[in-house]
């Protein structure tokens, strides 16, 4: 049974895992806590990812699928790039996620928020890094919090919602994901 971990937003929880688990009910659906306020930083919240998913225990050559909401899928894509050493991560699902940053979190002052920033050393970090790494990129120009192509990433698929404070209960999104899952062997 294929295993998906599911990584919150900004503010985001548990409510936008039950929502998304309903979507995934034949695979192994599994959600990852930390605090999504961004108080830590996104390099200490992805080694805490990385032990979440060693504490899995994997068969060998078994994989993961990651879908990250917003600040979920920079955390993804950065445990991808530079802690999945291992390599245990089949594909990632990142959903508007400010991947190239976010001029709208530039005031916050939160670590891993501050870390969002479009101008951001974290952000040049990540995409400095050319890592390949198996993704879908949901995006749209439109999206207020992570606008233009920030959140369009090397395979991107819009998502024909803008408004980014309730992506995470858009199903077309999760029935995009599934029809993937499904292609997927």
């Amino acid at each position: 049974m294929k295993k998906i971990i599911f990584i919150a937003g900004f503010t985001g929880g548990k409510r936008d895992f039950i929502f998304a688990k309903m979507f995934f009910k034949k695979y192994s659906f599994i959600y990852f806590k930390y605090n999504t306020l961004l108080v830590e930083n996104i390099e200490k919240i992805a080694r805490d990812l990385k032990k979440f998913i060693d504490s899995l225990n994997l068969e060998k050559n078994e994989k993961v699928y990651l879908i990250g909401m917003s600040a979920g899928g920079v955390i993804a894509e950065y445990y991808a790039k530079f802690l999945d050493s291992k390599k245990k991560i089949k594909k990632i699902y990142t959903i508007h996620s400010p991947l190239k940053g976010s001029y709208c979190l530039s005031p916050i002052k939160l670590k891993g928020a501050q870390q969002l920033s479009a101008k951001s050393d974290f952000i040049k970090k990540l995409n400095k890094n050319k890592t390949k790494v198996n993704q879908l990129n949901f995006w749209n120009y439109f999206d207020y919090i992570v606008p233009g192509k920030s959140a369009k990433g090397k395979n991107p698929k819009n998502s024909f919602m803008p408004i980014h404070s309730i992506i995470q209960w858009w199903p077309p999104i999760y029935f995009s994901i599934k029809k993937d899952l499904e292609k997927i062997t």
